[in-house]
């Protein structure tokens, strides 16, 4: 019980295809369905919820096998984090009139929901929120999300089109990223914070490629010049891009930019980068030269890992990218000498 009288269910042990939570529990109104309280729970098929209760916290129906459908009531105003995570036979969830907040994937692997439409009153949408969700195939964004979190839609392999609404203002990395059917992201002209060229997400505030769509299935990709970062995952898992040109005004390539691109064979880097973050280059499994200048002055120990065997970089004498080089045991050569030797530690 908590200290202003209210209850918690704290955990259910029963085996009830049916649960209906009560709303009074030893005198006291139930307000919280607890952490992990029907945490698999494989019997559980349907539950009401009361109007009493204000939170579902974390991980509360994970792992509920059957549960095929919920009503959240418009008493609760949070979706803790994981709070129905794979739950593989939920189809239909209707959110209430005040739920403010969906928590880190609070409904990830949830692999036959196919509609979410979400209420006027959700505000952010947590990272991973609906990761894996692989029968959805359209969401409807309130214009009162102002927050996106990473990969909150990313492997919803049926998704084909998304509406960002104008009041977004933070967006974290590639929501969208291995949506195999996604190829159109609708954004206003007026936006704010974002803006889409060519069918790609970018953010006005900070230069940053947010997604790149693996659905466009494309050889060949130019980033527009202006640009600075290229954001976390922004290209993961764009197996049919083979070459990449990079302008001279990106300063990051950021964590996992280029991750399991496993046709990308090539690729030049611009004086303007200074830093190459993890896992930027991971899993490029064709990629055999890659150029990196002087002006590079961090490379994450992960950012080659698992590239071709006979992959070489293109180096300056005594750089940064040098010394990686030889930290790293990776072939390299000089960019100011082509002379063809290559050395190797």
């Amino acid at each position: 019980m908590a200290e202003d009288g209210s209850a918690e269910i704290s955990r259910y042990y029963g085996s009830k295809e049916h649960v209906l939570i009560p709303k009074i529990l030893d005198g006291h109104t139930v307000t919280t369905i607890g952490p992990s309280v029907f945490y698999r729970c494989d019997n559980l098929r349907t539950v009401i919820i009361p109007d009493s209760v204000t939170s579902i916290e974390y991980g509360a129906f994970a792992e509920c096998s059957n549960l095929h459908r919920i009503t959240i009531p418009d008493s609760v105003t949070s979706i803790g984090d994981y709070a129905f995570s794979d739950c593989c036979s939920l189809s239909a969830v209707t959110f209430s009139n005040s739920v403010a907040s969906i928590g880190e994937g609070a409904f990830q692997n949830c692999v036959s929901l196919d509609t979410v439409t979400l209420s006027d009153s959700v505000t952010s949408i947590g990272d991973f929120a609906f990761c894996e969700c692989e029968s959805l195939r359209m969401v409807t964004i309130p214009d009162s999300v102002t927050s996106i979190g990473s990969h909150a839609f990313s492997t919803c392999i049926n998704l084909r089109s998304v509406t960002l609404p104008d009041s977004i203002k933070e967006i974290g990395a590639n929501p969208f990223s291995c949506c195999d059917k996604l190829l159109n992201i609708k954004v206003s002209l007026e936006h704010p914070v974002l803006a889409i060229i060519d069918g790609v997400l970018f953010s006005k505030q900070d230069k940053r490629l947010i997604t790149y769509l693996c659905a466009f299935a494309e050889e060949k990709y130019v980033i527009p010049n202006g640009i600075k970062i290229l954001g976390n995952n922004a290209f993961l898992g764009c197996s049919s891009l083979s070459t990449i040109t990079i302008p001279d005004s990106v300063i990051t390539i950021g964590a996992g930019a280029f991750y399991e691109c496993s046709s990308l064979r090539s690729v030049t880097i611009p004086n303007s980068v200074v830093s190459i973050e993890e896992d930027a280059f991971w899993g490029c499994s064709s990629l055999c030269t890659v150029t990196i200048p002087e002006s590079v002055r961090s490379i994450d120990a992960s950012s080659f890992l698992c590239c071709d065997n006979n992959m070489t970089i293109t180096v300056s004498k005594g750089s940064y990218a040098e010394k990686y080089c030889k930290n790293n045991s990776i072939s390299y050569i000089y960019l100011d000498t082509y002379d063809g030797l290559t050395e190797t530690k």
